[in-house]
């Protein structure tokens, strides 16, 4: 993971927090469920949602719809969002601090602009897909799908526990990717 913490932007979602919010005993943000204004291409959106594999906590995450989001992060995701050339980004912070909501937050911006080939996998559903493959004899183009996709977001990475062959797969993901220079978001 040291390699893409270099080669990428890393984000402490907590240093955007005002300091009287940083206590690690604080309440888990939910996002409050909105209906977010139409930013650009809502259509595209919706058909996301409707494959299902969004969960509906995030279905209304947007750059322009995340009130308990510290409004410098939201600044930040908007640049990157406007961006030619996005670098990749390790957002961390405390259990509930909306890592993973902003995650989604750049994801839709991301299909809104009509960005042709996006991912967002789970770490943990990312982890299944590669065991399967490895018992279908396909790992190597399950893998292959990991590192050529432009923009890639892996959600919760480090969930699953580590074995040499997560370890492996992942490490031939990461360094592929940060070797083509694609842009990676990883939570």
């Amino acid at each position: 993971m040291s390699m893409f913490k270099h080669a990428s932007q890393v984000i402490d979602i907590e240093q955007f927090k005002p300091k009287e919010h940083r206590k690690a005993d604080i309440e888990p943000i939910m996002p409050i469920v909105t209906t977010p204004p139409k930013i650009v291409d809502s259509t595209l959106w919706n058909a996301e949602l409707k494959k299902g594999a969004i969960q509906k906590i995030y279905q209304n995450a947007s750059l322009e719809n995340c009130p308990l989001l510290p409004q410098g992060i939201v600044e930040l995701g908007k640049r990157w969002a406007r961006a030619k050339n996005r670098a990749s980004l390790y957002l961390y912070g405390n259990t509930g601090s909306g890592k993973t909501y902003f995650a989604y937050c750049l994801y839709r911006a991301m299909i809104e602009r009509k960005i042709p080939w996006i991912l967002f996998v789970k770490s943990y559903d990312l982890n299944e897909e590669l065991l399967v493959a490895i018992e279908e004899k396909q790992e190597k183009s399950r893998i292959m799908k990991y590192c050529d996709v432009p923009i890639l977001f892996i959600d919760d990475l480090g969930v699953e526990r580590p074995s040499d062959r997560i370890i492996r797969q992942y490490y031939s993901i990461i360094d592929r990717r940060v070797g083509d220079g694609l842009t990676t978001i990883i939570t």
